[in-house]
């Protein structure tokens, strides 16, 4: 099929009559929304990067980019995490700028309690 791709979403409905509000540009296939209180974050899968938009107006105040297939976003009152899918990384973003702060292994999975006996059990 090919092509590019132009992709965007509505972010924002008032709460009382649900009216879309906007319509506002994105990376390529955003996929997770995260709120830091002040902006938006989108992760953008096919475009591998991270968009922020102000919350009051949708402005776009930057894209960042991060590793392979942005699929999910976490904030933590300091930092938004992204997670990488194809890489199995964390990248960990600076919430004034954008500015990567570092990517890591995945190493959630190894973090899990295993579900399989020990021997001597």
């Amino acid at each position: 099929m090919g092509g590019k791709y132009r992709i965007q979403f509505a972010y924002q409905a008032a709460d009382s009559d649900g009216a879309n509000l906007g319509t506002f540009p994105t990376g390529q296939a955003p996929r997770k929304l995260a709120f830091d209180g002040v902006s938006i974050w989108s992760a953008n899968a096919v475009s591998n990067t991270v968009t922020k938009l102000r919350r009051s107006d949708g402005l776009n105040q930057g894209t960042f980019a991060v590793g392979r297939a942005p699929d999910a976003l976490a904030y933590d009152g300091v930092s938004m995490w992204v997670t990488n899918f194809v890489d199995n990384t964390v990248t960990r973003l600076r919430l004034t700028d954008g500015q990567s702060m570092g990517t890591r292994p995945d190493e959630v999975r190894s973090a899990w309690p295993s579900t399989e006996p020990t021997s001597g059990s």
